[in-house]
């Protein structure tokens, strides 16, 4: 192409380039003028000439752009441009030929081939591909050898190869064609079996259409490019340029690929066998047939579905249940597949015979599934509970296949699969006779399992209902195999794998979440046990479960000790059971009396009951029903000749079925081990029947003499039930309101219920109250007679404590000592009277004889010790609780909760009147549980004669500290303290209210400084103060200007306090304010803040708590009685 440059130069001076080309032009106008018009395309253009590349020569031709007419300019032309031309001798070179006389032609103007034949289609094979690389480059041109045909007859036969002509890429495009939907059809996927899920309303036509739509798709998406030995056809050409033969507008015929399908399809069929079946399954444009004549599926796809016998009138159809003829070839990779599938009418084929319906039996061989690949499982074998008859002889075990086994295969997690089925299980079934060997076989069958109760089925969702209206068959089964069988309760659920308790003895048991049993099986196992839920169960943690239990491993501490085993314990065979399935405690008897028998010297709060009558344990079929089931079955059917365990048990389970056996099993049963391969344990336990010719010696199973070791094993208590009159107590089987009284003594009459735990067979008493208490006989009188104060009685209980000084020359201190009486004349406060008394067979001291005496009578001495330290308060001990706690009051409309069953509340269940309705719920409904907020005081040391506290300025008291409950020191009295275990002790109320406290408010606040500003008249006092003399909060929650109040002591501030942590704001006092108190928010009185201190009542008289509407803050435990 020429530059932009010289074009604007050569359009510039347009009218000398035609002087000069018309001077030229007269030259050798004569001899131009008797050439012969050609024509071509341009295929280059240089700076002032070009080049063409001709239809009717090979060489290129040579053109300048002075020869372009037509009224164009040379800048008009383009690369490709059809071209007419004459051809003459170029200018200064006689021995070429140039281009003349150039004017542009429309595009598709210029021939460059002709027809050999016209409108006649040759064939081909393809010799050599067209070969190119990754960028597309063609290096070779492709070679198709014509093939001469001839006619002969309604055949055509290739007579011999022709010539051979060459292709381009461009020549073969396979055709994309649109598919058309003629009217009345909707178009659809043809991998869809709905394909051909068609009606009589459907033609054959359609249906035909359709396949060969299918086909004709596969062979065009598998083509891509000619391949050698294809077989084509296209229009033989000859290029005017070079005189060549090419092949153009290719399609293939037919592939190398799919020539060698059809003579391997050839072969196939030259040995199959034509057999008949059923269709058993559709995917996605293939399909299985069950055969009468074996036992494996056969595969079809729906392109070998013969469609002639299709029309208008019959009304056959492509589904599941259809009835097919076809034949049968195996395939080089094992696979039996059907070719030429035809239809039949329903009811032409017949594979077996029913023998009976509905029938049960017990497994004695499980199937096995071969891992290579093919279809050769091992049989097993089903033991009918009832023997048949069938053509006179007796039934009494059939054959059962993998394929039949109930919930198909799981994985293993290891590339394997297995059977949800183990030897032992019941199955329910229908027994058949095979048309094709006479065999009788395991057959799923459309009978429900019966429930052994009354249990409605669950509400069926669309989609069920759309199931239900293809019958469905399917061996079911009815209940796993006892032995080894056991169950729990889920406590750990991971990702992969949990942990379970096992309810029957104190062990957890391992289980990966894949041995979950299918929904179908877990329905069918609940029926028949008589279970019934309305919600869906999930494996989750706490959910109860039936399984089966085997030994995972075994590790022994030292070798040669079986007590000395560990251990580790695996679940399978997850069956999940509505809540309440299985009995984790049984209430052996409640309310029954006894008699406190002796007590624990050691454990307070302990001993031992003598109970007024026997009560019996648990039976063996209620804590090990699977065991006794396992025995009770032999004992009761003596056509079972044993039961072997499918998977080895722990030590102790053994020990545990050999001592079941020994207990139930009347002397007809004997337990023995089937050996593994495995040394470190004994193998599969067998629980066989005893032969009683045999001689003295033991023998097992087999005949052979039991190896001495066998015998020896662990000694277990009986399994048998006991009674029970004496059991042990603790504190925790009190109940609440007598776990903080006087601990029962002996001879105390109580009252208690008897629970036994299933998992370890432990017997306790619960919800324990002393009903008398035996005053005189347990305890020992002495000589010592005291005075003090009653600080706690409880009327309702009977008992109550009284504070005393103990004094000696030295110091004096305070004791607090038990009492139990029936005056309920004696209140808090009075002064009284007692006589001290020891507790036979241990030291401890109590009061007993009391009575009142006149105020003023206990003498308490006020006054300090000489040596005593003096100090201010700077902060009185608090105490916060969160209970959930009953409050006393008795309601008429609100009854107690009780659980379902009838059995009594256990210990910490919640006995609130008034049910949460609000934040309750997340309160822990544990009431031996409590939220508690306990705060020491604080006291300012001012003075220490004898240098107690060295180093020490503020010291920190308790409540308990104090010489007299009722003498309570507040923020700003004087008291005085001694020193005692490293704390302050005996605290005395020297002067109340002497401190000089100030308010004012904490300006300035920056890090740990602050200004403290006082209020009032000297509002311009200030004060430096630090943050960490700020004690009622932390100083994260100071605010500036946060008023406060702080206690004055040579001319510096201690103890400040905010205000609002001092005081609560009161519409009753005339103050506006008034001393905070001591709180409890109680779920019993619905969130209601109760004081614990000096002001029980409440701030109006007769109130119980603070009336609403003394503030505005709503606690958030606040909740609303139920109507």
């Amino acid at each position: 192409m020429r530059s932009g440059d010289s074009n604007n130069r050569r359009g510039n001076d347009t009218t000398m380039g035609d002087a000069f080309r018309q001077r030229r032009n007269m030259k050798s106008s004569g001899s131009r003028r008797a050439a012969v018009m050609e024509q071509g395309c341009i295929c280059s253009l240089k700076e002032s000439f070009g080049f063409i590349y001709c239809a009717n020569r090979v060489d290129e031709l040579f053109f300048h752009f002075s020869q372009v007419q037509g009224g164009m300019r040379a800048a008009d032309l383009k690369l490709d441009d059809e071209v007419e031309f004459r051809v003459g001798t170029a200018q200064g070179d006689k021995e070429k030929m140039a281009g003349y006389e150039i004017s542009r032609l429309k595009p598709g103007t210029v021939v460059w081939e002709i027809e050999d034949q016209p409108g006649e289609r040759f064939q081909g094979i393809v010799q050599k591909p067209v070969r190119t690389d990754r960028n597309g480059n063609v290096h070779q041109e492709g070679v198709v050898r014509v093939l001469e045909l001839s006619q002969n007859g309604d055949t055509t036969e290739v007579t011999k190869s022709g010539f051979q002509v060459k292709f381009t890429a461009s020549d073969f495009k396979p055709e994309e064609k649109e598919k058309p939907v003629e009217d009345g059809f909707q178009s659809i996927d043809l991998n869809s079996p709905d394909a051909f899920r068609r009606s009589s309303s459907v033609t054959k036509g359609e249906l035909q259409r359709r396949k060969s739509a299918q086909n004709k798709e596969t062979s065009e998406e598998a083509q891509y490019r000619l391949a050698p030995e294809d077989i084509v056809e296209f229009t033989l050409v000859t290029a005017k340029r070079d005189n060549k033969k090419y092949a153009r507008n290719i399609t293939l015929l037919q592939s190398n690929r799919e020539h060698q399908r059809l003579l391997k399809e050839e072969e196939l069929k030259a040995t199959a066998t034509e057999e008949a079946g059923v269709i058993t399954a559709l995917k996605g444009d293939y399909g299985f047939l069950r055969s009468n004549k074996r036992r494996e599926e056969v595969y079809f796809h729906y392109s070998n579905v013969d469609l002639s016998v299709i029309n208008e009138e019959n009304k056959f159809d492509l589904k599941e249940g259809q009835e097919m003829k076809f034949l049968v070839v195996t395939e080089d990779n094992g696979r039996v597949s059907a070719r030429d599938v035809r239809f039949l009418s329903a009811g032409s084929v017949e594979f077996h015979k029913v023998l009976a319906e509905g029938v049960t039996g017990v497994i004695s061989k499980c199937p096995q599934i071969n891992g290579n690949g093919n279809n050769n499982n091992l049989v097993g074998s089903v033991r009918l509970m009832n023997p048949l008859q069938d053509e006179g002889q007796e039934v009494t075990e059939i054959a059962f296949h993998s394929e039949d086994s109930p919930g198909g295969t799981y994985s293993l997690g290891n590339g394997n699969v297995g059977l949800w089925v183990r030897e032992g299980d019941i199955l329910m079934f229908d027994v058949i006779k095979q048309s094709f060997d006479g065999s009788i076989s395991v057959y799923p069958t459309r009978k429900e399992i019966p429930s052994s109760k009354n249990v409605p089925r669950r509400m069926s969702s669309k989609l069920d209902l759309d199931a239900m209206l293809v019958e469905s068959r399917s061996v079911k089964l009815v209940s796993c195999n006892p032995a080894g069988r056991s169950e729990g309760i889920v406590n750990v659920v991971k990702d992969q794998f949990g942990f379970a308790h096992c309810a029957e003895r104190s062990v957890d048991s391992y289980f990966r979440l894949y041995e979950l049993f299918p929904d179908e099986l877990q329905e069918n196992l609940r029926r028949a046990l008589g279970l019934f839920c309305t919600d869906k169960l999930e494996l989750v943690d706490g959910v109860e479960i039936q399984f089966d239990l085997s030994l995972q491993q075994q590790k022994s501490k030292s070798s040669g000790n079986r007590q000395g085993e560990k251990d580790q314990l695996k679940g399978q065979r997850l069956l999940l059971l509505p809540p309440g399935t299985v009995l984790k405690t049984k209430v052996i008897a409640e309310g029954i009396k006894g008699v406190i028998q002796k007590e624990d010297p050691k454990q307070p709060y302990s001993g031992m009951i003598d109970l007024e009558d026997e009560h019996e344990t648990m039976s063996i079929e209620e804590r090990h029903p699977f065991v006794y089931k396992v025995v009770q079955s032999m004992l009761e059917n003596e056509n079972i000749p044993s039961f072997v365990y499918p998977e080895i048990q722990s030590v102790k389970e053994d020990d545990l079925v050999m001592d079941v056996v020994e207990a139930l099993g009347q002397g007809k049963l004997t337990c023995s081990y089937l050996p593994t391969s495995s040394s470190s344990n004994n193998g599969r336990l067998i629980i066989g029947r005893a032969d009683t010719s045999a001689p003295a010696e033991e023998t097992d199973i087999d005949g052979t003499k039991i190896d001495e070791t066998k015998k020896k094993r662990k000694k277990r208590k009986g399994v048998k039930p006991k009674q029970v009159k004496t059991l042990r107590y603790d504190k925790h089987c009190l109940m609440k309101e007598f776990q903080d009284e006087f601990p029962p003594c002996e001879g105390d009459l109580i009252v208690c219920d008897l629970v036994q735990s299933r998992r370890t067979g432990m017997v306790q008493c619960t919800n324990m109250k002393i009903v008398e208490r035996n005053q005189e006989a347990n305890i020992e009188e002495t000589e010592e007679t005291r005075v003090g104060l009653v600080t706690e009685f409880t009327p309702a209980r009977q008992f109550g404590f009284i504070s005393f000084i103990v004094e000696n020359d030295k110091s004096s201190k305070r004791e607090n000592m038990f009492f139990h009486s029936k005056n309920n004349k004696i209140r808090k406060g009075d002064e009284v009277q007692f006589q001290v008394g020891i507790k036979k067979g241990g030291n401890k001291r109590v009061a007993i004889q009391i009575k009142s005496v006149p105020k003023g009578s206990v003498g308490i001495s006020g006054m300090a010790a000489k040596d005593a330290c003096h100090g201010y308060v700077l902060l009185e001990p608090s105490h916060t609780s969160l209970e959930d706690r009953d409050s006393g009051r008795k309601s008429s409309n609100i009854s107690p909760m009780r659980p379902s069953g009838g059995r009594s509340p256990m210990r910490g269940a919640s006995r609130s009147p008034i049910r949460g309705g609000g934040r309750w719920d997340n309160v822990d409904r544990d009431s031996s549980k409590k939220e508690s907020n306990a705060v020491e005081g604080l006291i300012l040391l001012t003075k220490d004669p004898s240098n107690m506290f060295e180093g020490q300025n503020i010291l920190k008291f308790k409540n308990s500290d104090f010489v007299l409950l009722s003498d309570t020191p507040r923020r700003g009295d004087l008291i005085s303290f001694s020193k005692g275990n490293n704390r302050v002790r005996e605290i005395r109320v020297v002067n109340k209210n002497v401190a000089t406290l100030l308010r004012g408010r904490l300006l300035d606040l920056n890090d740990d400084k602050a200004t403290f500003i006082e209020d009032g008249e000297n509002e311009e006092k200030k004060y430096a103060v630090t943050t960490q003399d700020v004690v009622s909060c932390d100083k994260a929650l100071l605010k500036d200007s946060e008023p406060v109040e702080a206690l004055l002591h040579d001319n510096k501030l201690y103890g400040i306090c905010r205000t609002k942590d001092l005081f609560l704001e009161s519409k009753i006092s005339h103050s506006g304010t008034r001393p905070k108190l001591n709180l409890t928010v109680r779920k019993g009185l619905g969130g209601k803040i109760q004081a614990q201190s000096m002001m029980a009542k409440g701030p109006d008289k007769g109130s119980n708590g603070f009336n609403k509407g003394w503030t505005t803050r709503v606690s958030k435990y606040a909740t609303e009685e139920n109507d």
